[in-house]
């Protein structure tokens, strides 16, 4: 049996390998349902029961197949950028992402490694990848952490930013250029002492030599993008879809730019890891993120209450003004009433609140 991945999110089955052999099955994805089981429907070419659920047992073996991912963001930013790609390519039962909110990214790398290779040494069955996504940020450990050896392999994963996942996003934009950027960040790369010997007697100096190179911070790096982008903003909910468009663009651009050392981003090798397990196709994929609209938040409606509740609740209001005692109930009617009000008026402008409260 053969499953060939078509360019829309969809696979056909083949009764065998051969070229011209007959289609039994379409399966397509419906990122829609909630229930991951009804996430792929089978438009069955054929009536035979048993070839039907050996195609399902087949269906079912492949997915299983598909590694479980886990996501450590240094900030929000990655995180709520990382989070729409997972659900809009419908792998969010496939990747757990969390954030560790900033800091050295070695300091947490070293325990959750630790855990992972342990699972992995001891559990038969794993089938986990682990990724770090993190900036450079003038972090102490960086160097070492990108210069570990055996990194991007037994399935723990590094996605830097040098300097900073901003710079990722200007290369998002056709009319950034990295010589825009100006050199403001110092950094030692070397430090050389030596003794010279002095003129007098037992005097001897100590000099030395430190080498700078000096790189793009990243406040540039934030500068030139609000420039670029009017109101961009690291924890806006829109952060995806600000630049979704120039996806495509971006991870060409960034091609030649995989030296941790130097500008640039890993981040596309998740991205295109995140592709590769989901149920499309590269070019389907690329589509599917780049047209993708942010879902629009539905307005609730506040409560209502009628014109009897109303009365009710000046008449209590008496009460309590002249000293005297209210039922439980009633406080408790008092309560609720209260936090209906409050609910409107937070919502509602003036006149509508004149309108609503205020009905005779």
């Amino acid at each position: 049996m053969r499953f060939k991945k078509n360019n829309n999110n969809s696979y056909n089955v083949y009764s065998s390998a051969k070229s011209g052999s007959p289609l039994l099955c379409k399966i397509s994805f419906c990122p829609l349902k909630e229930n991951p089981e009804e996430q792929y429907q089978f438009d069955w070419k054929i009536e035979d029961e048993k070839i039907r659920q050996q195609i399902f047992r087949e269906w079912k073996s492949k997915q299983k197949k598909i590694p479980f991912l886990t996501i450590l963001c240094e900030g929000k930013t990655e995180l709520i950028y990382l989070s729409e790609i997972i659900k809009i390519l419908g792998l969010t039962n496939n990747v757990a992402i969390s954030s560790y909110n900033g800091g050295d990214p070695k300091v947490q790398f070293i325990p959750a490694t630790n855990n992972f290779l342990w699972q992995k040494q001891f559990k038969p069955d794993f089938n986990q990848e682990l990724w770090f996504v993190f900036d450079k940020d003038g972090h102490p450990g960086y160097k070492s952490l990108t210069e570990m050896p055996k990194i991007n392999s037994n399935g723990i994963f590094l996605a830097w930013s040098n300097p900073c996942i901003e710079y990722w996003f200007l290369l998002h934009c056709e009319k950034f250029k990295d010589e825009d950027l100006p050199r403001t960040q110092k950094e030692e790369i070397e430090r050389k002492s030596w003794v010279e010997a002095g003129n007098g007697d037992h005097v001897e100096n100590v000099l030395t030599q430190v080498t700078y190179q000096f790189h793009v911070s990243p406040e540039d790096c934030f500068a030139k993008l609000r420039s670029l982008s009017t109101g961009y903003s690291k924890t806006a909910p829109d952060l995806f879809f600000r630049f979704s468009t120039h996806l495509p663009f971006a991870l060409n651009n960034c091609k030649n730019r995989t030296n941790p050392a130097q500008h640039g981003s890993a981040i596309p090798l998740l991205i295109e890891r995140l592709i590769k397990y989901s149920p499309y196709s590269r070019t389907a994929a690329l589509a599917l993120l780049a047209k993708a609209k942010p879902v629009a938040k539905k307005n609730k409606t506040p409560p209502k209450w009628s014109t009897q509740e109303f009365n009710r609740f000046k008449s209590l209001v008496g009460s309590v003004q002249s000293s005297k005692t209210i039922s439980d109930d009633n406080s408790e009617f008092m309560v609720c009433f209260l936090k209906k009000l409050l609910t409107n008026i937070s919502q509602k402008t003036k006149p509508e609140i004149v309108k609503n409260y205020f009905p005779n």
